[in-house]
């Protein structure tokens, strides 16, 4: 049986065939999800955000005119509705700091955010302590430095493939990456695991975000 074209799908889906939608959907859910869970850190949320982006997406499908890929669209949309939806957290997580619970009379705390298998790949050669340093680093990147440099260095895709899902120049890619990496070292540093960690595979994993000299993908 021939397989559909995406541009076919497109145009079903415009015309409010659900299934050619639910294709859509199908092809690009594990990469918005990645997305989403690179800005926001957190399954659920990710989740929640994701179908957000294909709820805007189905209603605004018609106002596509494939200008530009519809991956990079896509893709656009989903950082953007993760990206609100961490500003609308924040100030969620703001209010309910210090809140006092009317029956024990006990402040609450914030919870950490979860963590997920694909965000941080755990080798055989990273100690368990080393992927929960990485982890919590990554968790105080801003959320634009931790989606850019999820992309780059732990989905591996090249930067013209960022620009593409980004919607960016290679050289705004390119110079976004470099203040990620060079934030996550100072993040590192300042937590002394840089010093601390172990002669591993842990170690050469960290060393991949410092900027000293050429980045590894233009080698």
């Amino acid at each position: 049986m021939r397989e559909i074209s995406e541009e076919t799908l497109i145009e079903r889906a415009k015309k409010g065939s659900e299934t050619a939608f639910a294709s859509l959907m199908e092809k690009y859910e594990t990469q918005v999800y990645h997305v989403a869970y690179a800005v926001l850190q957190n399954r659920e949320d990710a989740e929640d955000a994701s179908q957000e982006t294909f709820l805007k997406v189905w209603k605004t499908l018609t106002f596509f005119r494939g200008e530009s890929r519809f991956s990079t669209w896509l893709f656009r949309v989903a950082k953007n509705t993760a990206l609100d939806y961490a500003a609308y957290r924040s100030r969620r997580e703001a209010l309910s700091l210090n809140r006092t619970d009317p029956e024990t009379g006990e402040e609450s705390e914030t919870e950490l955010a979860d963590t997920d298998v694909y965000s941080i790949p755990e080798d055989a050669v990273m100690t368990s302590e080393t992927v929960r340093e990485v982890r919590e680093a990554m968790a105080l990147l801003s959320p634009e430095h931790r989606l850019i440099l999820t992309l780059r260095e732990f989905d591996s895709l090249s930067y013209q493939e960022i620009g593409e899902r980004l919607g960016l120049d290679i050289g705004t890619v390119k110079s976004r990456i470099s203040r990620a990496k060079n934030n996550f070292k100072k993040i590192l540093t300042e937590r002394n695991f840089l010093n601390s960690a172990p002669s591993n595979g842990a170690e050469k994993k960290c060393e991949s975000f410092s900027y000293e000299g050429s980045d590894p993908g233009d080698l």
